[in-house]
């Protein structure tokens, strides 16, 4: 099963155009919608980001050691 993903917008009427894809006529495909509107491209949030959102509420904190914590609890080490 080979899956394609394409990137669009509904338009005004309603429509939604795909490139041409003559390799899946007479074929059955699954459609599933997913409304991108609120995701931001490509914006991760880094550690260091989330640390300087957060630095008023932290702190005091030492950003390394609860980093360290974090991966050593979610890898059990």
């Amino acid at each position: 099963m080979h899956t394609q993903v394409f990137r669009t917008k509904v338009h005004e009427d309603g429509v939604i155009r795909i490139p041409e894809i003559k390799n899946l006529v007479n074929h059955y495909v699954d459609v599933y919608l997913r409304d991108r509107t609120d995701v931001k491209k490509n914006e991760k949030m880094t550690f260091r980001k989330f640390i300087k959102k957060w630095e008023g509420i932290i702190e005091g904190a030492d950003p390394d050691k609860m980093k360290f914590e974090f991966l050593k609890e979610k890898y059990k080490l």
